[in-house]
């Protein structure tokens, strides 16, 4: 018992000292915790950038590849400039927007819708800025449908005259044939009702039972 206690052995305090290493874990836990919470919030507010920080961010890759790109007037001399400078990754449309956009700061980018950010999308909506701008004033604000259309030859409408017949007609086989016309209607992007109207126009002589 001496030999123990001349050692520093006490049973009370080992135990102690147990608890206490067990418990010390928990706290490294929270912090783990917090820490993985904190780098979460910072990048959720890096994805939250305003469209005007993320326009601002391509400006001016835009202007650093024009420094390459007066440098070297080769694609592929740029090519390598490219590379070379850490932007070897970016797909070369990206690329030729990205420079489109910094050399066309001025140019009415700022009255573009704000959620455009992409210099892809930048340059798209400009483009289509300026086709209005061309336009008769009253004729500017006109909407164009973008509703999808179908175009069938006479032959095929006939067929598909055929299936959606099929498809009203109660028998076996409609259940299967309405699948089928719902099916084609889906791919074009237009309703199974659309479908009908389609293969009329294309062929009037056809009769669509109902």
């Amino acid at each position: 018992g001496g030999t123990r206690c001349g050692t520093g052995y006490h049973p009370e305090t080992q135990g102690s000292t147990q608890r206490t290493s067990g418990d010390t874990s928990v706290p490294s836990l929270i912090n783990l915790d917090e820490s993985r919470v904190t780098r979460g919030q910072l990048a959720w507010s890096r994805i939250k950038a305003t469209a005007a920080e993320q326009r601002e961010l391509w400006r001016q890759v835009g202007e650093a590849l024009l420094v390459g790109r007066k440098l070297h007037k080769s694609d592929n001399k740029f090519s390598e400039w490219c590379k070379d400078h850490g932007f070897g990754d970016m797909k070369r449309d990206t690329r030729a927007d990205s420079l489109w956009l910094a050399s066309n700061w001025n140019s009415g980018i700022a009255s573009l819708d704000t959620e455009i950010t992409h210099p892809t999308n930048i340059r798209a909506g400009h483009r289509e800025l300026v086709q209005k701008l061309m336009l008769p004033e009253d004729l500017r604000d006109l909407k164009v449908s973008e509703k999808p259309t179908v175009t069938l030859d006479q032959r095929s409408a006939e067929r598909l005259a055929k299936v959606i017949n099929r498809a009203n007609s109660g028998d076996g086989g409609s259940e299967t044939a309405k699948r089928h016309v719902e099916s084609i209607a889906k791919k074009h992007g237009v309703s199974s009702e659309e479908l009908r109207e389609v293969v009329s126009h294309a062929d009037p002589a056809q009769v669509l039972v109902t």
